[in-house]
């Protein structure tokens, strides 16, 4: 009970790591500390919008399939 309630906490701060500074924050202590990444494996960050997109050209073919799949989000 206690894994899935950590489990829950943890996606939701993953749903704002890349608009809130100190949930990213918390969120990578937690994946370093563990040496994990996402709340139950790699492809959770998949369900999530994790890159900020003044990193990554729009324009580029590459990032608007991404961004279309919803590997990026653009919420």
């Amino acid at each position: 009970m206690l894994s899935q309630a950590f489990g829950d906490s943890f996606e939701d701060a993953m749903k704002f790591y890349r608009t809130n500074t100190d949930k990213k924050e918390a969120v990578d202590r937690a994946q370093f500390k563990y040496k994990c990444c996402g709340s139950a494996d790699w492809s959770d960050w998949e369900k999530v919008g994790w890159i900020s997109l003044e990193y990554v050209d729009a324009k580029d073919n590459a990032v608007h399939q991404s961004v279309h799949n919803h590997i990026i989000s653009l919420f």
